[in-house]
C-alpha cells in the first residue's frame, strides 16, 4: 500500500495516447518474401494439426491419453521436427 501511495505522489497521473504509432504502421507493411513465409508456415501448421487430429481420432478409447502423451504426439506430427516453440507453450 505504501508503494502505491509513493508512486501516486511521485508519478503524475498517466496520460493515455490513442494515436497509432508510426512504428506499428511500418511493422504492418509486409513484403512478398514475408507473405510467402506466412503462407508456407500456415501450410506446415495445417499439415501438423491434421496429422495430430488423425492420430487422436485413431487412439481415442484405445490408449490412455494424458497431457504428456498428447504433447509427444503433437511434437511427432510437426513436419521437420523444429518444435522449440511447441515445447515452450504452456
Amino acid at each position: 500500500m505504501l508503494t502505491n501511495l509513493f508512486f501516486n505522489t511521485v508519478q503524475p497521473k498517466n496520460t493515455v495516447y490513442t494515436e497509432v504509432s508510426p512504428i506499428q504502421l511500418l511493422k504492418a507493411v509486409k513484403n512478398e518474401t514475408e507473405l510467402e513465409g506466412f503462407r508456407k508456415a500456415m501450410i506446415k501448421d495445417g499439415v501438423a494439426l491434421t496429422n495430430f487430429f488423425c492420430w487422436l481420432d485413431k487412439n481415442i478409447g484405445k490408449v490412455e491419453l494424458t497431457e504428456y502423451s498428447l504433447g509427444k504426439s503433437w511434437i511427432s506430427s510437426v513436419p521437420n521436427k523444429k518444435v522449440s516453440w511447441a515445447i515452450a507453450l504452456p
